[in-house]
């Protein structure tokens, strides 16, 4: 059941497709545009204008009109123009859905279909690698307990404040904020040693537990999480630094897959780039294309993404309404602690068993 792009000559107008993020439409015009008609991009080519069933703000969103010229008309934010053989696949959400389901039934009954869309396009609709990654992510649940509600010290915002923004993305996606190091304030190696890469793991899956919950509040109208993570004055690294980026690495893309939108790392150093270098080697290809490493100007690309009213005080705006919850993540009752630690492999442990990275 793989999912293939489609061939030009098996895309017709009116047919329902959908796009690498899930997206589901109907190609409302198909044909050639030239490059003097300035084609996305100026790639010259056939082009279908897809009608998608949710709107958005987002920039390479419109109603039909491209470059001053109407190809169809459909409501504002609606209409993407792409090539169907680099972009479009046939809609194969709803079999790939109905086949997850009837494959683990009551085990996954309490999951919204948006959920199992994402476990499917991380894995590209081939359902054996579905099924196991599904299957391992349960049994993960099962011992690990991520909780959105988890205790964690309000100190922990000391040297890690983190938040989601009261806005979102111009395509409906929540803002979520890190300032790693809080601006110079703790240093990084520090934060890790004061509180072990373990129970920072678990942090960070409360956080993504979080957004998971939000997402489902919203009945899915944000489907995804825009992040910004502020390194300012971020300071050198060591092990245990490698070790903590590793672990949430591990457990976003084994368990959370498509809940990243954009990830954009801001005020990165010059040091960061080694760092990079290594982390990037542990990330699937569709996970790095999502992620922009800038340094000090940055703001032109947060734009193009983000509202100036809903960036923070850091990235040069005035919303600070992420560190409504005090800049920390979890809830209040100080018994409601977890202790797994299945998942969270750490580099002298990986060193240690002969694992490759």
């Amino acid at each position: 059941m793989a999912i293939k792009l489609l061939e030009k000559e098996h895309t017709k107008v009116g047919m329902r497709v959908q796009d690498g993020w899930g997206n589901v439409g109907t190609i409302r015009w198909l044909g050639r545009i030239e490059k003097t008609a300035k084609p996305p991009n100026n790639d010259a080519g056939t082009y279908a204008a897809v009608e998608f069933d949710r709107a958005h703000g987002g920039w390479h969103r419109c109603d039909g009109m491209l470059s001053g010229i109407r190809y169809c008309t459909s409501p504002a934010g609606t209409v993407e123009f792409h090539k169907p053989k680099d972009a479009l696949y046939p809609e194969m959400n709803g079999s790939g859905i109905a086949a997850l389901r009837h494959k683990f039934g009551a085990r996954i009954a309490h999951l919204h279909d948006e959920i199992l869309i994402k476990f499917l396009i991380a894995r590209k609709f081939e359902l054996a690698k579905v099924f196991e990654m599904l299957e391992n992510d349960l049994t993960w649940r099962a011992e690990f307990k991520p909780d959105a509600d988890e205790y964690f010290p309000s100190e922990m915002a000391n040297g890690y404040p983190i938040g989601f923004g009261a806005g979102t993305d111009k395509e409906g996606n929540l803002l979520y904020f890190e300032r790693p190091g809080n601006g110079g304030h703790v240093h990084p190696k520090d934060f890790v040693k004061q509180w072990g890469v373990a129970r920072i793991a678990r942090w960070h899956a409360a956080t993504m537990e979080e957004g998971r919950r939000r997402q489902l509040d919203s009945n899915y109208a944000h489907r995804r999480v825009t992040m910004v993570i502020d390194l300012s004055h971020l300071g050198d690294s060591d092990r245990g630094v490698l070790d903590f980026a590793k672990a949430i690495g591990k457990i976003d893309q084994d368990h959370y897959p498509e809940h990243l939108c954009k990830m954009y790392i801001i005020n990165a150093p010059g040091v960061f780039s080694g760092i990079w270098r290594i982390i990037r080697v542990f990330l699937d290809d569709r996970t790095k294309a999502k992620i922009s490493v800038v340094g000090a100007d940055f703001k032109p690309l947060l734009l193009q993404q983000i509202e100036e009213k809903y960036l923070p005080s850091f990235a040069g705006g005035t919303d600070d309404s992420w560190l409504h919850r005090g800049g920390t993540m979890g809830g209040a009752d100080h018994s409601r602690v977890g202790t797994s630690t299945v998942g969270i492999v750490t580099t002298s442990e990986a060193e240690a068993s002969g694992a490759h990275a």
